[in-house]
């Protein structure tokens, strides 16, 4: 369907001066339509080819070549007849021409099928004329509505604002229900969009202004009511037969509201979301019945010392003294399930710059750093006796080889006669044996203790908590990296390595074809760090 709005107030003052006089029934009908046309904000004029013709500026413009519809002209069809009966004179006109209208420079015009029909004057929410519909007087006729994108309605009745709206897809059902109401002297404004297929579109334009009603059967409700939820409306829900079909064998009105449900739908839409607040909840403190004294103690003192707050140097003392249990021990905080937790955390300074994040945080670390510079200064003793116990044993490694091979030569040359100096294979072995042990301890290189690092791809922190197996401690002076190494579609793997991490209890498996195959048989992470609010 191709767009033609119908209003236009920018033309509307351009064109005024251009309207003409056209043929009408008689002249008191022209002058009222195009009254009600003015009061509605539409524009009026002819073209000099005496047609209806829609350009891409709207139709409103050339409505008023056509003359109001009269009864004459519905003869037949039962709906338009009752509509016209009723009074709704002036949005009803007679189409005696073809409309065409202007669809792009590449297509140019289409002509509509319009002649001998009749129009209804469609407005949106304020009233105002905004598109027109043609309905046939065939009823096997199709409905043209000249722009199905902008929201409307065919009003029955005042539209006032005192009045009841009910919106109704179908015009002969619209007129039916008018007319009950009517007869029982209830103040009604019906509102049909012609179409079912605009039902929900108009019911939501139409509740902006003020609460619609709607009606349907128990049958049809769910269908009803469920895209409408949220929306300024009201449902009647009948058990069988709506509320004007049943007035119309004079039921009692109060008696069918009272036997109907009604619903309001405003109330079954989500609520309307709360503004955040910007306020935060003051931050609990760590007391000290929370701690070990002697943790306390060196926490209390190193925060007095800083001028800082004890968490600064709490955090970190617990998040290194957690990663250092690992899983060497776990808890089962319920007696009967498996649900298993292990002490590893994940901790962070939240501090302004300059408010000693890192010397806190060196403060709290300095257990855990004593327990590094032990194991460096073991791995200096362990790897000093290494190369001493290389050295040798590139020289027995010599003599072990040179008499390996007098033996193999011996024992290749021996006879049967020489029986007191024979030499088995299994001499030979042993001392094969022996060779192969001492090249073999040249291979044992001590690895250096490792409770920490500061940074590392999953591959290497892999490879120390395989050769760590209590799992490992990452210090970040500076989060914000940390959480940056995160963050992304490219970064999923390493967000999925450091949450199965803080699990603590699982394992983790990483192919590379530079490394090949790394298995984490047992991956548990605690990470500690400074950072600032506004980064958060």
């Amino acid at each position: 369907m191709h767009k033609s709005p119908l209003l236009s107030q920018n033309m509307a003052k351009r064109k005024r001066q251009r309207i003409n006089t056209v043929t009408a029934t008689t002249k008191s009908n022209r002058q009222r339509l195009k009254r009600e046309m003015m009061l509605r904000g539409a524009n009026m004029t002819t073209d000099k080819d005496n047609k209806a013709h829609a350009i891409s500026t709207g139709l409103s413009q050339f409505i008023a070549d056509f003359r109001l519809a009269t009864l004459a002209d519905v003869t037949g069809h039962g709906t338009l007849e009752s509509l016209l009966s009723n009074g709704s004179l002036n949005s009803v006109i007679y189409l005696d021409k073809d409309i065409s209208i202007f669809t792009g420079a590449l297509a140019g015009e289409k002509q509509l099928d319009t002649a001998n029909t009749i129009g209804l004057l469609k407005v949106n929410n304020q009233a105002e004329i905004v598109t027109l519909a043609s309905i046939p007087l065939d009823d096997n006729g199709r409905i043209f509505i000249s722009d199905t994108d902008i929201p409307s309605a065919f009003v029955i009745g005042s539209m006032s604002r005192d009045s009841k709206w009910i919106v109704i897809a179908d015009l002969a059902e619209a007129v039916r229900c008018y007319n009950a109401y009517c007869k029982i002297g209830i103040d009604i404004t019906v509102l049909t969009c012609l179409v079912p297929s605009l039902f929900n579109r108009t019911v939501k334009h139409f509740a902006e202004v003020q609460q619609v009603t709607i009606m349907t059967t128990s049958q049809h409700k769910a269908k009803v009511i469920t895209p409408l939820k949220g929306v300024n409306v009201e449902a009647i829900i009948c058990e069988h037969t709506l509320i004007y079909d049943a007035l119309e064998f004079d039921a009692d009105y109060d008696d069918l509201i009272a036997d109907a449900e009604v619903i309001d739908l405003q109330a079954l839409g989500k609520p309307k979301p709360k503004p955040i607040s910007q306020t935060l909840p003051p931050v609990k403190t760590l007391t000290s019945d929370m701690m070990p004294k002697l943790l306390w103690d060196y926490a209390s003192n190193s925060a007095e010392r800083l001028s800082v707050p004890i968490e600064y140097v709490l955090m970190p003392l617990m998040v290194s003294l957690g990663s250092l249990i690992g899983s060497k021990l776990s808890i089962y905080p319920k007696m009967y399930d498996n649900w298993e937790v292990v002490p590893n955390f994940y901790g962070g300074i939240v501090g302004n710059p300059s408010s000693k994040k890192t010397p806190s945080l060196t403060e709290g670390l300095k257990p855990i750093s004593y327990l590094e510079a032990l194991a460096e200064q073991n791995h200096h003793k362990d790897k000093l006796e290494y190369d001493t116990q290389k050295e040798l044993n590139k020289h027995m490694t010599k003599a072990a080889e040179k008499q390996l091979s007098d033996l193999a030569k011996r024992l290749a040359t021996q006879s049967d006669d020489d029986a007191d100096a024979e030499i088995s294979h299994d001499d030979l072995k042993a001392k094969a044996q022996e060779l192969a042990e001492a090249k073999q301890s040249d291979e044992l290189i001590p690895e250096m203790k490792r409770y920490s690092t500061n940074d590392g791809t999953i591959e290497s922190i892999g490879e120390l908590e395989n050769k760590h197996k209590n799992g490992m401690l990452i210090i970040r002076d500076e989060l914000t990296a940390w959480f940056a190494s995160l963050d992304g579609d490219a970064n999923s793997q390493n967000k999925s390595f450091f949450l199965e991490g803080f699990n603590g209890l699982g394992s983790f498996k990483v192919d590379r074809i530079g490394r090949g195959h790394v298995p984490v048989s047992n991956h548990c992470l605690s990470v500690i760090g400074g950072i600032q609010p506004d980064k958060l």
